[in-house]
């Protein structure tokens, strides 16, 4: 996407039915001068996107729910440890305002290779930061 004749950046939420009825809710963020064109680029976005339920695809827009101006560049949320070697690791990455999936279990290593694996129960006790990107 050409970035240099968008000035901001938008996120808006949708209700959007698939072929087969089935009811989705979409987050959708696009580059936009406006909050209006924002809309209808999502409004086209989500016409191109899957059923979380089936495979066919979302036809019908139900409801736009909110459009609103977000950071230009994105800011993540992280969740992960500080590794017995001193490394710093990442367990879950997750854009700010997005909700957070919680695995049952997850193992993961440092750059060295040490294993560590995460329990649903300990992932919210872990270390958490953010960080933006450009």
């Amino acid at each position: 996407m050409n970035r240099s004749n968008r000035t901001s950046r938008y996120r808006t939420g949708l209700i959007a039915y698939c072929e087969n009825k089935h009811r989705n809710t979409i987050d959708n963020r696009v580059y936009a001068k406006s909050e209006k064109e924002a809309q209808k680029l999502s409004v086209e976005n989500v016409k191109k996107t899957k059923c979380n339920w089936c495979d066919s695809l979302c036809v019908n827009i139900g409801e736009i729910l909110a459009t609103e101006k977000i950071p230009f560049y994105p800011i993540y949320e992280y969740r992960g440890f500080t590794c017995r070697c001193g490394e710093k690791v990442s367990v879950s990455q997750t854009e700010q305002g997005d909700s957070e999936s919680i695995p049952e279990q997850i193992t993961v290593s440092c750059s060295k290779g040490h294993l560590r694996t995460i329990q649903d129960q300990e992932f919210l006790l872990l270390e958490t930061w953010t960080e933006q990107t450009q």
